[in-house]
C-alpha cells in the first residue's frame, strides 16, 4: 500500500502559460516528483475527480459537491442502490463497531444490561446516521459507484493548482464518521442516566472508556478504511482460521469444554461463511456465492479427521 501511494500520489507538474484545458497536448509538463503516469483529462477538466455541473454555464472545474462524484469531467449525483460486497463491507463495519462497545463493556457488574444498553445506542445511532444520509430524512440510502482503491484517496490524486477532493465513495467515509458521533453523543447523554437509576456506577466508568476508544478508532478508519474495504473478507477467513487452530490444535493439554468447543465451531463458521462469501461477491453474485458457504463443514470434517490421525 505505501509502495502504491509513493508511486501514485504526488501526480504534480509544472505547465507553462501557454497550456490549455482543451488541448493538453500543447502543454510543456515536467515532473515535479515520482515518475508516475500523465496528468489525465476527464471531459474538460484535469484529473480525475475533478469535475463541473451538468449544464451550468460555469467553466469552473473543481470537486463535485457532497453526494456527488465526477464522471466524465461532469458532477453527477450519486443515486444508485450498494452493491451486495458493499452490503457485506457495512455488515462488517457495523459488527466490528458492535464488538468495540461491547468491549468497553466488558468490565460492568451485570454484563447482561450491559449488553442491552449497548445494543439500543447502536440502534438509535444508526437510524439517526441514515436519516443525516441523502436522501436526508429517509430510511433509503444512496451509494455512488466504486472502480478503484483511490477512489477512497481522492485528495492524493489533485492535480495542481486544482482542488477536487471530496468524497469519491460516498457515504463509506462520512456514515461510519458519523455514526461514530452519534454514538458518542448517545453514550454521553443516555448511559450517566441508566447508570443513575440502575444505581451501577461500573456502567459509568464504562462510558469514558467508549469515549477514549471512538477516537483512536475513528482516526484508524481515516486512514485505513480504503485498504479494510478491499481487505475486509480475508481479515474475516484469517480470523476463523486463527480461532480454529487455537481450539483444536493449540494447547492440547488443555480441556476444553462442549459448550466451549461449540461455541467456538459456530463463531468459525460463521466468520469462514462470511468471508467467502464477501470475496466471492466481489468477482461474481451469482448463485454460487451462496452455495460457497457449504463448504465450510467439510473444512470441520477435515480438520477433524486430520486432528485424529495426528493424535
Amino acid at each position: 500500500i505505501f509502495v502504491h501511494f509513493f508511486m501514485n500520489c504526488f501526480e504534480v507538474y509544472i505547465c507553462n502559460d501557454e497550456c490549455s484545458t482543451n488541448n493538453i497536448d500543447s502543454c510543456i509538463c515536467q515532473l515535479q516528483t515520482c515518475p508516475t503516469k500523465n496528468l489525465e483529462l476527464s471531459g474538460n477538466c484535469f484529473g480525475s475527480y475533478c469535475g463541473k455541473v451538468e449544464n451550468s454555464s460555469s467553466s469552473y472545474c473543481g470537486g463535485c459537491d457532497y453526494g456527488w462524484r465526477s464522471i466524465n469531467g461532469i458532477c453527477q449525483p450519486c443515486k444508485l442502490s450498494p452493491s451486495l460486497y458493499t452490503l457485506f463491507f457495512l455488515v462488517f463495519l457495523l459488527t466490528t463497531f458492535v464488538l468495540i462497545n461491547t468491549q468497553c463493556i466488558s468490565k460492568v457488574k451485570n454484563q447482561i444490561r450491559g449488553l442491552i444498553v449497548t445494543l439500543i445506542e447502536v440502534f438509535i445511532s444508526c437510524i439517526f446516521t441514515i436519516l443525516l444520509l441523502e436522501p436526508i430524512g429517509n430510511l433509503d440510502i444512496h451509494f455512488c459507484d466504486i472502480y478503484e482503491i483511490r477512489d477512497f484517496y481522492s485528495i492524493f490524486y489533485d492535480p495542481v493548482d486544482y482542488d477536487c477532493a471530496h468524497e469519491v465513495v460516498y457515504p463509506l467515509w462520512s456514515g461510519p464518521l458519523i455514526l461514530f458521533v452519534l454514538n458518542s453523543i448517545t453514550i454521553a447523554f443516555f448511559r450517566p442516566l441508566i447508570s443513575h437509576f440502575c444505581k451501577d456506577s461500573s456502567l459509568m466508568r464504562s462510558t469514558l472508556y467508549s469515549l477514549l476508544a471512538f477516537p483512536f478508532s475513528a482516526l484508524v478508519y481515516i486512514i485505513f478504511y480504503g485498504v479494510l474495504y478491499y481487505s475486509f473478507g480475508y481479515i474475516s477467513i484469517s480470523i476463523g482460521l486463527i480461532i480454529f487452530g487455537f481450539y483444536f490444535f493449540g494447547n492440547r493439554n488443555r480441556r476444553n469444554s462442549k459448550r466451549k468447543l461449540l461455541i467456538a465451531c459456530v463463531r468459525i463458521f460463521i466468520l469462514l461463511a462470511f468471508g467467502i462469501s464477501s470475496v466471492t461477491s466481489y468477482f461474481s453474485e451469482e448463485v454460487i456465492m451462496y452455495t460457497i458457504p457449504l463448504l465450510c463443514p467439510l473444512f470441520f470434517l477435515f480438520s477433524l479427521i486430520g486432528k485424529w490421525f495426528l493424535n
